[in-house]
């Protein structure tokens, strides 16, 4: 009876050593115990001028550089209203609003109207009417800026126009 009872006992023990074996390699297929990297992000800067960045995400945090109009940065990781990105500042990297940032790059250069109508010139972003562009002109856009909702506004000079409502006309 008593060797049985060990030969049960060494099974038991045996069964129990092979289900925390097989629960570990399972564990191990369904959780990573690294941290996969973020996916690299490239987002373009969208302001009429320039854009601070800071050393924290905040508009308390201090400003260590700036960021110009079509800059291209990488995001190193997004909060709320703000991003952290990797920039060319001294610092390497800094807090921008996230709502100056643009998965679009959008070129400076030659567009055309091909609304097929007239289109409002804005005085600002978003902003009220100013004149018209003709259906067909041909305008050179020097810079992208973003509104709140996430409408592309072009700078030609004169005022704003709305992203799309133009195409961009190759350089010849």
């Amino acid at each position: 009876m008593k060797r049985f009872c060990m030969e049960f006992q060494g099974e038991i023990a045996l069964m129990l050593i092979s289900a925390l074996g097989l629960l570990f390699l399972w564990r191990c297929e369904h959780a990573s115990f690294a941290e996969e990297a973020p996916p690299v992000e490239s987002r373009y800067v969208l302001v009429s001028d320039t854009l601070r960045v800071r050393d924290k995400d905040g508009f308390d945090g201090e400003i260590i550089g700036w960021l110009d109009a079509g800059d291209c940065v990488t995001v190193i990781r997004d909060g709320k209203g703000w991003t952290k990105v990797k920039c060319g500042v001294e610092a390497g990297e800094g807090w921008v609003k996230s709502e100056y940032l643009t998965n679009r790059a959008a070129d400076a250069g030659r567009y055309k109207n091909t609304s097929g109508g007239r289109i409002h010139i804005r005085n600002g972003v978003g902003g009220g009417h100013l004149d018209w562009l003709d259906g067909g002109k041909t305008v050179t856009v020097t810079v992208w800026c973003s509104d709140a909702e996430g409408t592309l506004w072009g700078f030609m000079g004169d005022g704003w126009v709305k992203y799309d409502c133009l195409s961009k006309v190759d350089e010849e």
